[in-house]
Order: structure tokens, then sequence, then C-alpha cells
């Protein structure tokens, strides 16, 4: 009678720990796959004292570096870390001697209360004119800041600030058109205590967000951890870092803009930002 009773308790057993432990292994990078990959020289960049999230670039060399981003102390409790201060930083590639430098916003006080976290460029070629999206963890909630970058004085211009009620827990955003975006909701929970336990037990909530320039919509959901995400210049396709399942997941973009999945590039390891080729348009 005891082993009849012991095989339905280990079998309950086993799935209880797969469901509990394999989040708490994956994000611990616990079956975490190394590879010796070494493309060049690194030296570290004069400038950046708390770190950074994020950093894109422009086609001519210029890179935009996001840091300063401080995550609740529930989750990070270590006080150096969170003392960053939130600036978006450039630093010139084809001048890599150089240090970082501060950018300027406008107008005045657009500054204050700025915790940038995900970044996305969008480049007019017939203009010339660069936009700046950024991810806004801002005290009064998640937003997205869309800047005109002016060249000639090194100088991010507020352009406009996009809030709405499915932008709670953004993450990562990719700028599709002058004012339309995708971004990243990594959590469905908002208070820092159910965030964790979310984490913990990875119920794949997450989701991905369409935003049209003037409405929003769920273009993706499912994800146990929506983190880094970006698109080829063609626009076709939507590359998105799931943290939670190790992969980076290739979406078709339909015609309405909900994304259609197409595949799963498994990568053995927790999976941040997501770079693209400009060249073949393949995910980095």
């Amino acid at each position: 009678m005891a082993n009849k009773l012991l095989v339905p308790l280990v079998a309950v057993a086993a799935v209880f720990a797969h469901f509990v432990f394999r989040p708490r292994l994956q994000f611990g990078d616990q079956r975490r796959a190394v590879y010796n990959h070494v493309p060049g020289t690194c030296r570290a960049v004069e400038g950046v004292v708390h770190g950074s999230e994020d950093i894109v670039r422009t086609r001519d060399g210029l890179a935009f570096i996001s840091t300063g981003v401080r995550p609740a102390p529930v989750l990070t409790p270590d006080p150096w870390y969170l003392q960053g201060v939130g600036k978006i930083l450039l630093f010139d590639l084809k001048n890599p001697g150089d240090a970082v430098r501060e950018l300027k916003i406008e107008p005045e006080g657009k500054s204050e209360g700025l915790e940038p976290h995900g970044l996305s460029l969008y480049e007019n070629q017939e203009s010339g004119e660069i936009r700046l999206f950024v991810v806004n963890h801002h005290k009064d909630g998640d937003r997205i800041e869309i800047f005109r970058y002016i060249r000639q004085s090194a100088i991010l211009r507020l352009i406009r600030s996009v809030q709405h009620p499915l932008l709670y827990n953004v993450n990562d955003v990719v700028a599709m058109g002058t004012d339309s975006f995708y971004a990243t909701n990594d959590m469905y929970s908002v208070r820092p205590w159910l965030k964790r336990l979310e984490r913990f037990l990875s119920p794949c909530w997450s989701n991905v967000v369409y935003y049209n320039g003037s409405d929003a919509f769920a273009a993706a959901d499912g994800f146990a951890f929506a983190n880094g995400i970006n698109a080829p210049p063609s626009g076709n396709l939507v590359y998105v870092c799931d943290t939670g399942r190790q992969a980076v997941q290739v979406f078709q973009r339909l015609v309405d803009n909900r994304l259609q999945m197409e595949r799963e590039i498994h990568l053995a390891t927790s999976v941040d930002n997501v770079d693209v080729c400009p060249d073949t348009g393949a995910p980095v």
C-alpha cells in the first residue's frame, strides 16, 4: 500500500519541482552554456558610472546609451546601485578614444524623473531626422519618451510622451515609424513583491504591445519574460527575447500589426537585448 502511494507522490513532487525551480535555474543562469568568442580588444568606456541597460547606434556610428535605471529595492537592495541618476549618454564609435558625454534634454526640466531603460532609433533617410525612443520608468508610471536628436547642438528635444494603460511594465521598445512602436511588458504584476513571486513562478503572463500613434493593443502574449525587442530594416519581422525560455522568438508582422510566431531560436542562456545586422536584417 505504501509503495502504491509513493509513486503518485513522487510524480507530483517532480512536476512541482519542474515548474517551481526551473525559472530559478534559468534566471540564475545555472544552466548557462559559455562559448569562447573574442571579437577584438575590449576596454572600459570612461564616463559610464552606473552601467548601461541598452545601447543603440546610428548608421554613421553614434551610440546612444541609457544609464541610471533603478530597480525596486525589493529586487535589488544594493544601496550603491539605487543611487543611479537617469541619463542618456552619447559615444562616437568613430572616435573610440573619447569618453561619453551626457546629452542635454529640452524643454528644460524634462530630464527630472528620467529612468531610462530600453532604447530604439528611427532614422529618416530623406530628411536626416533622428528620433530616439526611450522607455522611461517615471515615478508617475511607465511611458515611452520620443525625442528628436539635434545633431548640431547635441540635444534631445522631447516631441511627445506616450502613456497608456497597456504600457505598465515596459522593458524595451522598437520604433516602427515616427510615432509608432512595439514595446515589451516583461511582467504582468505591478507591485514589487508580486513581481518577485511572478519571476519565481514564471506563469507566462508577459506580452508585446503595439502603439500606432494614437492607441495601443496587445500584439502577442504568453511570454515567460518578454525582454529585448527589435526588427530588421524591412519591418516584416519582429524579434523578441524571452528570457524565461532562453530564446529569441521570431514573429511575422501581420497586416493589422499583430504578431504571428514563425520560429524560436534557443540560445541555452538567459537572453536580454537583441541587435540587428544592418546588412542582412538577422538578429545578433
